[in-house]
């Protein structure tokens, strides 16, 4: 019997639970999606001339900034305006996670082909 798309095969489940609602991890005080972190990218992040002008704030942005296409390549052939609102619903979902996870913090979302996040109040 042919699977169904709606059926999920074992594991995937997680899988998409993680991808909506992904870990995160604190270091030196600031939020980061757990995928892809690693502290020695930070560590380039904090040598740069990056740092100087735009400092955590602007360093965790970048660090916790994705692509859309990127996250889902085979998306490529939808179009800009599926990756707008895939955009818009995966940076909805990880808003939520983090807002619950760090409700004593502020933090700003944009989201769109791009997903962004920093902590602070808004510009």
């Amino acid at each position: 019997m042919a699977q169904s798309a709606s059926t999920l095969a074992a594991g995937e489940p997680l899988a998409v639970a993680r991808f909506f609602w992904p870990d995160l991890l604190v270091r030196e005080g600031w939020v980061f999606l757990a995928d892809g972190f690693s502290d020695d990218a930070l560590a380039v992040w904090k040598d740069s001339d990056f740092f100087k002008k735009a400092g955590m704030r602007g360093v965790s942005a970048a660090m916790n900034h994705r692509h859309v296409a990127d996250l889902l390549p085979s998306a490529s052939k939808l179009g800009d305006e599926s990756f707008d609102h895939l955009g818009y619903v995966i940076g909805s979902c990880w808003e939520m996670r983090i807002r619950r996870a760090f409700p004593e913090r502020q933090f700003q979302f944009e989201f769109g082909e791009e997903i962004w996040f920093w902590e602070g109040p808004p510009d």
